[in-house]
């Protein structure tokens, strides 16, 4: 019988170890125009001691285009990412402090390719306790970004549009270049003729 309750209480503690708390990550919801770059974060709501965290986050290659990824400011240690595969974005973080409360742990930014819809989705979540490396259970929250077409200012093209004063005298110079080079090419035909 005493066999019994040291087995129950044994297998209650490491139940009770491997089951660390939650931890949450999220994309919020965003929009932008097309031809624009903007920004999404990678947040974490009631981190405690996280020490690494591996993250793989897909969006619709056809609306987005991955410009950089950068480190988030709750995150101080190691950060790295992948972005080769297209539509696939790989996240790598390694803190010997741990990673503790609620921020952001990495911000992706995009340029808008073309009207419409991309989900934003957390497709594999890997978290890990600082001190006993036990697997922390991870939620995703996944984001929609929304690609707008891009306002009109009312201008028209600036091909389209002539030139004022002030971009005409801004001009590169070629012409004058080529006018010197005319210029020594009739010369040297005048020394040749009069030779």
């Amino acid at each position: 019988m005493r066999t019994v309750r040291v087995l129950l209480l044994l297998s209650f503690l490491l139940i009770s170890l491997t089951t660390a708390s939650a931890l949450t990550v999220s994309i919020p919801d965003g929009s932008g125009a097309v031809g624009d770059t903007t920004s999404i974060s990678v947040n974490v709501k009631d981190a405690q001691n996280i020490g690494s965290m591996d993250l793989v986050i897909a969006y619709d290659p056809e609306i987005l285009k991955v410009v950089k990824v950068e480190k988030g400011g709750l995150v101080k240690g190691l950060f790295s990412s992948n972005t080769e595969q297209t539509g696939i974005v790989a996240i790598g973080i390694v803190d010997s402090k741990g990673i503790n409360g609620n921020g952001e742990i990495a911000k992706i930014t995009f340029e808008v390719l073309k009207e419409g819809e991309s989900r934003i989705n957390i497709v594999d979540a890997k978290a890990y306790d600082v001190e006993s490396h036990i697997d922390i259970k991870v939620t995703g929250e996944n984001g929609v970004f929304k690609a707008e077409k891009a306002e009109k200012t009312g201008e028209t093209d600036k091909t389209e549009k002539a030139p004022t004063p002030a971009e005409e005298k801004k001009s590169p110079g070629f012409e004058a270049g080529f006018a010197v080079v005319a210029l020594a090419v009739v010369l040297m035909l005048r020394r040749g003729r009069e030779k």
